[in-house]
């Protein structure tokens, strides 16, 4: 009777697991990363980004909505120009991205994919033009890997991720931050 009990009760405990992990659950998140582009003296650039949103996790899939904001300098050397050029771009807009987790284990490797609609905006210098504003509104497809990994009810996450733009703009050059967050269910 006692083995039977305790079979039981393993067999419950097992099964309320298992459908916790099926069942969906939604948090929000929070990231603050960086960018360090350049590893030549040609061309450097420098940024920084903030990310938050909202995820809805399934067992391997999420689905997030979010918000990015991104700043950037970058210090360009021309040798057909034979001058340096200089912008300062930032961009703010909002996103739709899946996540695929490739493991269901407290270590958690995933593949992210999606879009945004950012406005960016800045100045820049260049040798031979001067100097000039820009502003627009740019779609961009999103693509990334990252890992999270679980202590209690918060995942912290690391990401990198590529933002193109698609705008037919010469500023709408591509973000690709590296990410550090904070995930929370």
């Amino acid at each position: 009777m006692k083995s039977l009990v305790l079979a039981s009760g393993l067999a419950l405990v097992a099964a309320t697991g298992a459908v916790a992990q099926k069942l969906p659950h939604s948090g929000a998140y929070v990231g603050t990363g960086f960018e360090a582009f350049g590893a030549t003296n040609e061309q450097r650039a420098w940024g920084f980004s903030l990310q938050g949103g909202y995820v809805r996790q399934y067992r391997r899939l999420g689905v997030r909505l979010g918000a990015s904001y991104f700043a950037r300098s970058q210090d360009v050397y021309s040798f057909a120009q034979q001058g340096r050029s200089f912008y300062q771009r930032s961009a703010v807009g909002l996103n739709v991205e899946l996540t695929y987790d490739v493991t269901t284990t407290r270590f958690r490797p995933y593949i992210i994919g999606g879009w945004g609609l950012y406005r960016t905006w800045g100045r820049s210098f260049e040798s031979p033009y001067g100097s000039r504003s820009f502003d627009f509104v740019s779609p961009a497809m999103i693509g990334g890997l990252g890992f999270r990994y679980r202590i209690k009810g918060v995942e912290l996450f690391v990401e990198g991720r590529i933002h193109a733009m698609t705008s037919s703009s010469d500023q709408a050059s591509p973000f690709a931050p590296v990410t550090f967050g904070l995930k929370f269910d």
